[in-house]
């Protein structure tokens, strides 16, 4: 086999463990392979504010795209509706007369 399991050659070069442990941390990535501009417009290495301190901490993960949902439903029935997990809402669907 041409390629091998990244998992492989860490164990055959246990020097590789440090970097993979490395670029596995979401924090070390962020401040330390990405560069920014500041306000005087100088390059300088990602940090976190205040804010994003707080929503790197609390916040798991933002969607950035949301699944497109198709539904359908007979003149019988009325006030149907589906949330922001795709997922209809049973309770508010009513019979139509």
């Amino acid at each position: 086999m041409f390629f091998r399991p990244i998992s492989q050659s860490i164990k055959e070069h246990p020097e590789l463990t440090e970097i993979a442990d490395k670029l596995t941390n979401r924090r070390w990535r962020l401040t330390s392979l990405y560069w920014i501009k500041n306000k005087q417009g100088n390059k300088v290495r990602f940090s976190f504010n205040w804010a994003q301190e707080i929503l790197f901490k609390d916040l798991p993960a933002i969607p950035l795209w949301y699944s497109s949902v198709q539904g359908g439903y007979s003149e019988a029935v009325g006030n149907v509706a589906i949330d922001w997990h795709s997922v209809p809402l049973y309770f508010q669907i009513t019979k139509s007369e």
